[in-house]
Formats: structure tokens, sequence, C-alpha cells
């Protein structure tokens, strides 16, 4: 079945606006992030992030609409342009966090 999108620009389609307190990728601690063209699991454009200070900085985004006691997917597509020589596995971290409220909605950070 098909399950509705709940993130706002999933696939990095749209271009990111001026003023980024309107992007819905919020940008979590220092880095430097870009739409990336042509390197795309669906769609044009990617996002490609670069000169993380930490390996927790990324993007992320807040998600509106979660109801308690509802199952969820999340399901995203990683590509290390950066292999480590000798390496055969690298991490790619997923962290979910939810701040459940009185009201109906559920406010939730993919990260």
């Amino acid at each position: 079945s098909d399950l509705p999108n709940m993130l706002k620009n999933p696939s990095f389609e749209e271009e990111f606006p001026s003023d980024k307190n309107d992007n819905p990728w919020l940008m979590a601690s220092t880095f430097d992030q870009t739409r990336y063209d042509g390197d795309s699991k669906h769609g044009k454009w990617s996002l490609k992030i670069s000169n993380r200070g930490s390996e927790l900085n990324g993007a992320q985004q807040k998600v509106y609409g979660l109801k308690p006691g509802r199952g969820y997917q999340i399901t995203g597509f990683v590509k290390l342009l950066n292999k480590k020589p000798g390496v055969l596995w690298q991490k790619a971290r997923v962290s979910m966090k939810f701040a459940f409220t009185e009201s109906e909605e559920v406010p939730g950070n993919v990260l």
C-alpha cells in the first residue's frame, strides 16, 4: 500500500528557501549542506553534507501529525563519497526522537 510521505521536500526537489528558518530541513550543528544535482535515488536532487564537525551532525526535520499507537516506516538512502581504504563497512546513523503532547498532533524529529 502507498503510505503518505510525511516529510516536507523529501527528495530535495524544491530549492531551499533563502531564509534558513523557512527550510523544513533543519541543520543540526555545524556542517555544510547543498542540494546536489545528478546523484539521487528518486528525482533529480539529493542532499550533500560535508565538513561535519561530529558524527552526530546532520540534517533533521520536524514531522507533525504522528499519532501514538500507530506504526511508521522510515526509508532513506545514504551514499558515502569518501570511502575509507581497506574498510568494508562504514556507519550511517538514523535517530528518531518523539515528543508526545496533549494535542492530537505529535511532533517528531527525523535525523
